[in-house]
């Protein structure tokens, strides 16, 4: 056992009109390896996955969100809703990419570097639409971002 948690068994997950699992569902990784190996072990057998980062002046050690979209990347996830935990923490909603997913320019040249470095497992590669992706995406209008409106 690695101490890392576990996924049930067959894949299992709420769907987004179900909001944010409980506070159970929610994992925190020191390290981005900790979090690869959960990928490594899970990525086909789990449905999503709410990763929790502890705020910089926690000192508590946590995998960035940065190291988090990287091995998301590697194994075809992809993240999603951002929510506050606590005034110590919050988490990130990820999921298995969609065939059929927007990728975004910043996301498409990350996996450029990732595939380089050899890291990009054959879920993350099965996943990834090719570099003349880029192409398309340079040639698209941006989307639009939400925005909040006060009250």
């Amino acid at each position: 056992m690695s101490g890392l948690p576990e996924a049930p068994r067959g894949r299992t997950g709420s769907s987004a009109s179900d909001g944010p699992p409980p506070s159970a569902g929610l994992h925190f990784f020191p390290t981005a390896t900790h979090l690869r190996t959960w990928y490594e072990e899970n990525h086909d057998r789990f449905d999503e996955l709410w990763v929790g980062y502890y705020k910089k002046g926690t000192g508590l050690p946590t995998v960035s969100i940065a190291e988090s979209i990287d091995q998301a990347l590697c194994f075809g996830w992809i993240d999603g809703l951002k929510r506050s935990v606590d005034d110590k923490s919050y988490k990130v909603r990820f999921t298995p990419r969609r065939r059929r997913s927007r990728w975004s320019e910043r996301n498409l040249k990350r996996m450029e570097l990732l595939i380089e470095a050899g890291q990009v497992a054959e879920a993350g590669l099965a996943a990834y639409p090719g570099p003349e992706a880029l192409k398309e995406v340079a040639g698209r209008p941006p989307r639009p971002r939400a925005c909040r409106l006060g009250g």
